[in-house]
This record gives structure tokens, sequence and C-alpha cells, in this order.
């Protein structure tokens, strides 16, 4: 059966899919009833979810104990032996998981970063691990949304509100990258139990870096489920490290909360 278009099967990135696509800014800049619905529901909506979110402690606290949750369940609270052994620090013979989710989160958020945390944490973006957390992004879309009219922004009553004080912009900032790295801290445990899990399963069934093309292109029962486990098959296919990021990355991508996957009528 031929396809529905010449598009049907083709991607394009995210910026210019939204770019392209997004007729939402359109419709709240170019007609007066989108102007009052940007000011009478989505900036009063915007500021009481950040009010509630991201300037709670309290939602803070709540945020991190609730993500701890999913990596729980994931098997962080009951390790077999094999996730002892990622879980455990470096001292005690493992790979300090906890100690690797701490630098990419915490040091993040006081820039203090190696050049080997960068480089772990652009893999992670890579597989939609990190930066995915829903109401830190629904938050900056709303923001997103009120502020897009450029001819807006330029009036006195937008600057004003737009030139925040350096300081409180940063102050903000901060806060908010906490309360991304409270969810990202817990993800980023999780994706490694699992890339750990799949790396010995691999192992055990005799996959490797030489041969996990072959694999991928066989018609076998595991090329089958291995393709499942790797929707992003390019990227996977670039070597046997993203092969087996992609298969944790899916995992958590699609058992732990992610504002990639919340429909577009929801962000609006």
């Amino acid at each position: 059966m031929p396809g529905l278009s010449q598009l049907e099967g083709k991607y394009i990135s995210a910026p210019i899919y939204d770019a392209i696509f997004d007729v939402t800014s359109n419709w709240l800049n170019r007609s007066s009833v989108g102007t009052a619905y940007k000011y009478m529901i989505l900036a009063p909506k915007a500021m009481s979810q950040i009010a509630k979110t991201i300037l709670s402690p309290i939602t803070h606290v709540r945020n991190f104990i609730s993500a701890g949750a999913f990596a729980a369940a994931n098997g962080a609270i009951f390790p077999s032996f094999g996730d002892i052994q990622t879980l455990a620090p470096k001292f005690l013979g493992g790979q300090g998981v906890f100690k690797q989710a701490y630098d990419l989160t915490a040091k993040r958020i006081m820039g203090t970063m190696t050049k080997a945390d960068d480089a772990l944490y652009k893999r992670l973006l890579s597989v939609g691990v990190t930066d995915t957390q829903i109401q830190a992004n629904e938050s900056k879309r709303l923001i997103k949304d009120v502020f897009s009219n450029p001819a807006e922004t330029e009036s006195k009553v937008m600057r004003g509100l737009l030139n925040v004080p350096e300081k409180a912009k940063k102050i903000y900032g901060k806060v908010q990258d906490a309360y991304v790295g409270e969810d990202d801290f817990w993800k980023i445990v999780s994706w490694n139990l699992e890339r750990n899990r799949y790396e010995g399963l691999a192992n055990k069934i005799g996959i490797n870096k030489d041969n996990y093309l072959k694999v991928l292109a066989e018609d076998s029962n595991r090329g089958r489920y291995f393709r499942k486990m790797t929707p992003r098959l390019e990227y996977a296919s670039q070597s046997y490290d993203n092969f087996l990021d992609e298969i944790a990355g899916n995992l958590v991508r699609n058992n732990v909360p992610n504002y990639g996957y919340v429909g577009r009528t929801a962000k609006h």
C-alpha cells in the first residue's frame, strides 16, 4: 500500500517542526481574542503554576521523592546482585551511580561540571533522559506563549516586566534548574540500571560491538526484539555504546513521566 504522502517516514528536528507547525502563537498574536486569552488566562496560569511548583520548597521535596519512587519501582530499592554493583559506591567495587547522578545534577546547577560530566550529560540528552520534567517544561511553554509577540514585548509595560534585575533572573534560573535536576537525578539512576542490565543480557546471548548491527538487521526473535527496543535506530546504529544508551533511554522515556510525550493539545 503506498504511503499517504511523500513526507511519510521522514523526520525533521523538533525546533524546525515547531517553527513550521506551531500555529498557536500566530492565533494568540493576531487576534484580540488571542491577546485577551494570553493575558487573562495564560499569564495568570503561568504565574500560579510557577508559584506552586518551582518556587515552592515543599513541592521541591515532593518532586524529589515522587521521582525517586519510579527509580525504586525500577529496582533501585530491592536491587539484584548486578544492580548492587551498579548502585554501590566505587570504593565498594560498584559504579557509583548515585555519585554520577549528583555530578550531572547538583554540579550542573552550581556550574562546576567537568568535561567528562558534560559529555555524559549530552549523551543523556541525546536519548531523551534528562531535561524532560513535565511541570518545568510546561511553565517554560506558557511563558513562551505569553511573550511570543515581539511588538507587544516592546511596549513600556512589557519592558518593565521583562527587565527584572539580573540577580533575580539568576536566582530563578537556579531554582528552576534544581526542580529539573531533582527529576533528572532519579532518571539518571534508572538509566544506569537499565543500561547495566541490558549490557549483561547482551553479553549472555552473544551480542557485542562486532555483531550488534547484524543482530539488528536479522529476521529473528532477538532481532525483532532489539529493533523494538531501539526506536531511534539511526542513533543506535552509530556505535555499540549508542545502542545500549538508546535501549536504556527508551525504557526511561516510556516508564517515567516525560514532557516530550505530552500531547500538543495538553502543552497549549
